[in-house]
C-alpha cells in the first residue's frame, strides 16, 4: 500500500481531504532530525521508509501474522478503528449539558 493510498482512505474515512505530499530525501531527514532523536535514527527511519514506498514489506502476508499470532487487519479497516470519522454536529435541544 502506498502513502497515496493510506491519504486516499483517510480522506474518506474523514470526509474530507487529507493530502499526501512527497518529501525529498533531504527534507525529511531535516524534519525527522529536528524531532530529537539520536543521530543514527534519521537516515534508518529513512531507509524503512523507503522499503515501504518501494513496495519491499507487501510480499510475505504470512510474515505479520506469524509474528502477531492473527491474521492482520485490512488497513482500511485499522484507519477506520484509530482515526475515525469526526461526530457529526448535533441540534442543539435547548436543554443544559
Amino acid at each position: 500500500m502506498s502513502f497515496a493510498e493510506i491519504a486516499g482512505i483517510l480522506s474518506k474515512i474523514r470526509g474530507k481531504e487529507v493530502p499526501y505530499i512527497p518529501v525529498p530525501d533531504d527534507e525529511y531527514l531535516k524534519i525527522v532530525s529536528a524531532a530529537g532523536l539520536p543521530d543514527f535514527l534519521p537516515p534508518f527511519i529513512l531507509k524503512w521508509v523507503q522499503g515501504m514506498a518501494a513496495g519491499e514489506w507487501q510480499d510475505s502476508p504470512k510474515d505479520l501474522e506469524k509474528l502477531i499470532g492473527r491474521k492482520p487487519k485490512a488497513a482500511a479497516d485499522y484507519f477506520r478503528e484509530s482515526y475515525p470519522a469526526p461526530a457529526q454536529a448535533q441540534e442543539p435541544t435547548g436543554e443544559p449539558v
